[in-house]
Order: structure tokens, then C-alpha cells, then sequence
């Protein structure tokens, strides 16, 4: 295998055309940098040139286009990859109508239309769309005006700062919204001074408070020894030695490292599984030019079929020759990024941690909500409804005899009682029915009501409601949902009376069945 590094900056494409296409000495394979597109122009010509590309860092869906980009893989998944991710949590806070703002370069145009075809299928509605090339204040502005709550940001990280100057000068944050953006900006990319915006390092973290973050897992989480022979934590910690104590948020590329390191192994093994292939056949991989088809389709084959454990995780690519893999989720938490769950698409399985945090509208409701009813207002007379509250505080304050708790009466409100904390001891409220004993009980006056009106019409169904009223009533009042108001004697008298109601209108359906099957025959 032979190296040769050429700095081309994000051209990569321009490298390869003119300094290799006219060349007879085959490349098998090329690995260009991570920018997307400096991939597409290696990736257009390499077809042309029977040679590999294989990618660390490209995330643009154009090149999972098999028909464009036929030799193409990469070791870091799709764009796209996030999108099953952000619907799995659209569904999972039952949010139906999301925004969306995004830059506008083809990666994140295909990504956004993938998602619009995502949410469509689950029955989300993307009810605002905005994009802009370098300065988004106009589309940040409409986001405001049209009232945009759940928000997908879709720009690179210069662009994300830009962004959020705007969203904290239109106030476009807070308990109202929640922005869901790219995980893969520097965990400090809203602290670093931009002259590009005239926003303070305070007013950026007030801004971006809260939101959430998906990204592909680019750093295996676990202590697994791969074909490499290191764990992905003996990897970071021999890449750190590399870099000298320089900050690795100051390091380009340092996030995306493990997906180089990665596809390189990739590229060596695929090459050594077409070893064995040839020899059988009588060819060598050093035979290889451009002319060489069958060599090239067992290169492609290795590939395809790739399937080890390095530093990132699994490396597996599927048919368009992009690599599957998990999506980290993290939300920011007072300044600095929190795991707070992973999704795995194949699998369509979330494993959420429960520590998300959410300020004001969003949060979630862990302790039991404890409801009271103070003194129900009888009548609904305007010089009632103003005055019954402190007429009841006096009536309740001549209950004591101690000046000091007739004045606590007033100071303290009507849930409290001497001895008790100022708002009441909620042990004392009254209990609350169960929604199920509540919708049995309107259930049952509504089969009331209904019942009455086909007695009062004699419908022929009249008899069979009627039966089945009296055994519902019956049911209730054994199992302890209705108790009588009336003396024990009185209730028992009740319920003979309705049990022989109900022999009489089961008498009366059998009697009309009977009519009916006879006129029938």
C-alpha cells in the first residue's frame, strides 16, 4: 500500500482530475479528507477510472446515489441517519407540527427533504420552511413571526452561530421552543469569539440553553478490544499523545478521527480478502489497472461486505455503501452537552436515560398532581362570586377562639387549619374518582338519557336499553361505584325494585325477538 499525501484543501476532486485521470498507473483506491465536497468530485470520477473511494467524513445522501456515485463508501453514516432519530422523539413528546431552518448547500437540502418525507409518514407536519445562503436573520425573523415552537436547525457550525446571535435578539427561545440541532459542532462552539456576530458569549448561552443534539456515535462506548487491538480509549489517549497537549476542540478533524482510523482498516482488509479470490483465478492484486473488471468487482465485494470492530463502533456499510451506525443523543445542560439517550434505527430501539432537562412548557411531570375544591360557589351572581371567598374566611375565622388564628385564617387562606402548613395538609383533600369511574358514570347517565327517549318514542329497542340499564345500575351498586343516599331498608327496597325491572323488560325483549323471528318465518 503506498501513501501519498496531497493538500487540496476542500478540492479534492480538482486534484484528481488533473493530476491523475490521464495517468496508466492504476489507483485502487483513495481515501480523500472528510469534506463532502471534496468527495462528490473524487466520487464523479473514480467510475470513470475504475478506482475506490473510501470516506471518513462525507455525510451528504446525494452520494448514497448508487447510479452517481457507483464506487463510492464511507466510514462515517448519511446525514440522513439523524432523521429516524428526530422523528422517534418528535413522537416520543406527541409533538405534530415542527419548523425547520436550514443553510442552503445540497447536504442539507437532501437531508431536510428526507425528513419531510419521514414526518409525512408519521403524521407530522412541517408547517414552517426556511433557508437562507449567509445570513439568516430574515428566516429567523419569519420563524418568530410565523410562530414556529419545535425547530430543526440544519447549517455548519459558523452558520450555528449566526443563528443563534438572531435567535437571541428575536427572543426565538426559552420555555416556548425547543431547537433540535447537528451534534457535531466543538462541545464550546457557542463560546468562541465569531466577528462575523455582534452577540456576547453571555447572550449565546442564554440563547442555546436547552437544546438538543443528535449525532452518529463516532467513538465506541465500549471496552471492546477490536481488529485493531485497542480499545477505543487506548486510541483517543494515543491520539492526544500525538497532538502534544494541543485542546482537541481546536483540532480539526479530531472528532471525526476515529472514522479515519477506521477506514483505513477497512480499505488494508478489503484488499487482503481479495488475496485468496485471485490466487484462484491466477491474478495477483498488483496486476490491478484500469482495464482489470474483475478485479475491480472483488474489491468491490471485499468492501461490501465489510463487517469488523474498530475504535467507532461496528463497521458495517449497507447497500449504498454508507455505514450504519447508533445515534448519540444529547441535550445542553447548563452550558455543557448531556447524554441523554441512544436510538439505534436497524433496531428502531431508543434507550433514553430519563435526565433530560426542560425549562417551563416542556417538563415533564414526575410528582402527582394533587387537586382541591375549596368552598364551591352555590350561586354564580357577580356580588357572590366577588365576595363569597371572604365571607367564607369569616365564617371560618368564628370557629376560633384565639385572635392570632382568626388573623391567620385571612393571612393564610382556607386550606389551613392550626397546626397544619399554610396551604393545607393535602392529606386532608377529598378523595378524587378514578377517569375510569368518571367516564363509567357519564357513560351510564348518557345510556339513561337515551334509554327515556326510545321509551317515550316506543322504538322496539327501547325494551333491550331498558334491560340493559337496570343490569349496569345493578352491577354499580353491588361493586360500590354508586352508593345509596337512602337508609339501608330503603336502599334494599331499590334494588328488588330494579332486579324485578329487570326481569320485566328481559321478558318484554324475549317477547319481541320472538314476534320478530315469527313475522320473519
Amino acid at each position: 500500500m503506498r501513501k501519498e499525501w496531497r493538500d487540496e484543501g476542500m478540492r479534492q476532486g480538482d486534484l484528481v482530475q488533473s493530476s491523475a485521470v490521464f495517468t496508466q498507473e492504476g489507483e485502487v483506491m483513495m481515501r480523500p479528507g472528510g469534506g463532502t465536497s471534496g468527495a462528490n468530485g473524487c466520487s464523479l470520477w473514480c467510475p470513470v477510472r475504475p478506482a475506490w473511494q473510501l470516506s471518513y467524513g462525507s455525510s451528504s445522501p446525494a452520494l448514497s446515489n448508487r447510479q452517481r456515485f457507483p464506487t463510492f463508501f464511507r466510514t462515517h453514516p448519511s446525514a440522513t441517519l439523524h432523521n429516524p432519530t428526530r422523528v422517534q422523539l418528535f413522537q416520543k413528546w406527541k409533538w405534530t407540527r415542527i419548523a425547520t431552518i436550514q443553510q442552503t448547500t445540497e447536504v442539507f437540502t437532501s437531508t431536510l427533504d428526507d425528513l419531510e418525507e419521514r414526518v409525512k409518514e408519521a403524521g407530522i407536519e412541517i408547517s414552517v420552511r426556511q433557508s437562507f445562503l449567509t445570513d439568516p436573520a430574515v428566516a429567523v425573523k419569519n420563524l418568530k413571526r410565523q410562530d414556529a415552537r419545535i425547530i430543526v436547525g440544519l447549517f455548519y457550525e459558523t452558520e450555528a452561530r449566526k443563528v443563534f446571535c438572531e435567535v437571541f435578539k428575536e427572543k426565538l427561545y426559552g420555555k416556548k421552543y425547543v431547537w433540535f440541532l447537528i451534534g457535531w459542532y466543538a462541545d464550546n462552539w457557542f463560546k468562541i469569539k465569531d466577528p462575523a456576530i455582534n452577540c456576547t458569549v453571555e447572550n449565546m448561552t442564554e440563547a442555546v440553553e436547552g437544546h438538543v443534539t443528535t449525532e452518529i456515535v463516532m467513538l465506541n462506548p465500549e471496552t471492546v478490544r477490536g481488529v485493531s487491538n485497542m480499545t477505543s480509549q487506548e486510541f483517543i489517549a494515543a491520539l492526544m499523545s500525538r497532538l502534544g497537549g494541543m485542546n482537541p476542540e481546536e483540532t480539526g478533524g479530531f472528532q471525526e478521527a476515529p472514522l479515519a482510523f477506521d477506514a483505513v482498516w477497512a480499505l488494508a482488509l478489503a484488499l487482503n480478502k481479495t488475496v485468496a479470490p485471485l490466487k484462484a483465478r491466477g491474478r495477483r492484486l498488483e496486476d490491478f489497472n484500469y482495464n482489470n473488471h474483475d478485479i475491480t468487482s472483488e474489491i468491490y465485494r471485499a468492501l461490501n461486505t465489510s463487517s469488523f470492530e474498530g475504535v467507532s463502533g461496528q463497521v458495517v456499510f449497507d447497500a449504498q455503501g454508507s455505514r450504519m451506525a447508533m445515534t448519540l443523543i444529547e441535550q445542553l445542560q447548563g452550558g455543557s452537552y448531556k447524554k441523554i439517550g441512544y436510538y439505534d434505527s436497524s433496531q428502531k430501539n431508543l434507550s433514553w436515560f430519563g435526565n433530560d432537562v426542560w425549562i417551563g412548557t416542556f417538563a415533564q411531570e414526575t410528582d402527582k398532581v394533587v387537586y382541591g375544591l375549596v368552598f364551591p360557589l352555590k350561586k354564580s351572581d357577580i356580588l357572590n362570586v366577588q365576595f363569597r371567598y371572604y365571607l367564607g374566611l369569616w365564617t371560618k375565622s368564628k370557629r376560633y377562639t384565639s385572635t392570632r388564628n382568626k388573623l391567620l385564617t385571612f393571612i393564610n387562606g382556607p386550606s389551613w387549619s392550626p397546626g397544619k402548613p399554610r396551604l393545607g395538609d393535602h392529606a386532608n383533600n377529598p378523595p378524587l374518582l378514578s377517569q375510569l369511574t368518571v367516564l363509567g358514570m357519564t357513560s351510564y347517565i348518557l345510556l339513561t338519557l337515551t334509554t327515556l327517549g326510545y321509551i317515550i318514542d316506543q322504538r322496539p329497542a327501547a325494551g333491550v336499553l331498558e334491560l340493559f340499564r337496570c343490569a349496569a345500575f345493578m352491577a354499580m351498586q353491588r361493586s360500590g361505584l354508586i352508593k345509596s343516599l337512602v337508609p339501608p331498608p330503603a336502599a334494599t327496597l331499590t334494588e328488588v325494585f330494579v332486579f324485578f325491572s329487570l326481569l320485566y323488560w328481559a321478558l318484554q325483549s324475549i317477547t319481541q325477538l320472538l314476534a320478530i323471528k315469527k313475522k320473519n318465518n
